[in-house]
C-alpha cells in the first residue's frame, strides 16, 4: 500500500462508519387478545375486551404504527364510567386481585405499559394500585421474565389520563398483568384501557452530505494514484 492509500483509506473508513448508526424508535401496541382472566367479569358488558377496543380514548392509535413518544406526549385520556364510550372492564364484586394475560400476536421488544384507570362513576376508585408485569415467549408463562413491580396514581375524575410505566426492553409475545390491589373502596377492579410500547432498533440511512464527502474523498484518492503512476 503506498503513502496516499495509507493516508486516505482510514479517512474513508471513518467517514463511512460515521454515516451509519443506530436510531431508537417506539410504537404503540394493542394486545390482540386476552388469553387468561382469573378475575372474571362483572357482566358481559364490562368484559375484558373493553381493555382493547380503544372505544373510550380521546385519540385513537394504529397498533404497530403510531409513534409512542408523540402519542403519549399528547396526553390521550379515557372517558369516565358515566360518559359516552367510557365503559371499562370490571371484575365481579369482591374481586380486587388477580391475573390478566395478554397475547400481542407476535414477538416485540417491549419497554412500556400504558394504563388508563377508571373513575367508578366519579368516585375515583377501582384502578389497580400495585401490580406487576411479566413477559414471555410462551402462553403458559412456564418461562418468563419479570418486567417489574409498579404502583399507579389514583384516578381523581374524568377524563382519565393514561399512566406510562417503563421497564428494561424485553422480547415477549405474551404479557402477564398481575393485580395485587386497587385504589379506594370499591370491591372490584375497574380499568378503562391498556396498551404497550415497543422499542425497535433501526440502522440509519447514511446522510446525503456524508455520502458526498465520502465520494469526493475516494475520487481524490483515485486522481492522486493516477498522477503518481504518470
Amino acid at each position: 500500500m503506498n503513502f496516499w492509500s495509507r493516508k486516505f483509506l482510514p479517512l474513508s473508513v471513518l467517514l463511512l462508519s460515521m454515516s451509519a448508526g443506530q436510531a431508537f424508535a417506539g410504537v404503540v401496541l394493542s394486545p390482540n387478545a386476552v388469553i387468561n382472566n382469573s378475575l372474571g367479569e362483572f357482566n358481559a358488558g364490562l368484559g375484558v375486551n373493553n381493555l382493547l377496543d380503544q372505544s373510550g380514548l380521546s385519540a385513537p392509535y394504529v397498533s404497530g404504527v403510531t409513534d409512542f413518544t408523540a402519542y403519549t406526549g399528547a396526553g390521550p385520556t379515557h372517558a369516565g364510567n358515566a360518559d359516552p364510550g367510557g365503559i371499562p372492564f370490571a371484575s365481579p364484586s369482591g374481586v380486587t386481585s388477580g391475573i390478566i394475560d395478554f397475547d400481542l400476536g407476535a414477538v416485540f421488544n417491549l419497554s412500556h405499559f400504558i394504563l388508563w384507570g377508571d373513575d367508578t362513576l366519579g368516585s375515583g376508585d377501582g384502578t389497580p394500585r400495585n401490580f406487576s408485569l411479566a413477559g414471555a415467549l410462551v402462553s403458559d408463562f412456564s418461562s418468563s421474565t419479570s418486567l417489574g413491580g409498579f404502583t399507579s396514581a389514583a384516578t381523581t375524575g374524568a377524563p382519565i389520563p393514561g399512566q406510562v410505566f417503563s421497564f428494561a426492553p424485553t422480547m415477549a409475545r405474551f404479557v402477564r398483568f398481575q393485580i395485587s390491589n386497587v385504589h379506594g373502596s370499591p370491591p372490584n377492579v375497574n380499568i378503562g384501557e391498556v396498551a404497550f410500547g415497543d422499542t425497535t432498533v433501526a440502522t440509519t440511512v447514511p446522510e446525503p452530505g456524508t455520502l458526498t464527502v465520502l465520494g469526493l474523498g475516494l475520487a481524490g484518492l483515485g486522481v492522486i494514484r493516477r498522477r503518481k503512476r504518470a
